[in-house]
């Protein structure tokens, strides 16, 4: 798959990013970590799954919702779009 990078790279913390209210995001972690998607609007968890540390995920989501780490310091996102 080929993707078009939208911007640098954020920290995701245990707080939640948008990650620049990007609809795709490419998460990258460094430590084992859980990853929840949440719709802060609504209150509620949309979410939940585990990357592995070393490995990297794409999540799709709506630009307001919030990605969270399951703790500081592991996991980063780039907001991307598919290259077609």
């Amino acid at each position: 798959m080929i993707i078009k990078v939208l911007g640098e790279y954020v920290a995701i913390t245990t707080g939640g990013e948008t990650v620049d209210n990007s609809v795709l995001v490419r998460l990258h972690a460094i430590a084992n970590t859980d990853v929840v998607v949440s719709d802060p609007v609504a209150n509620t968890v949309i979410g939940s799954f585990v990357i592995s540390g070393g490995y990297s995920e794409i999540v799709e989501k709506k630009s307001t919702d919030l990605i969270i780490a399951g703790a500081d310091d592991v996991l980063t996102g780039t907001p991307i779009a598919y290259k077609f």
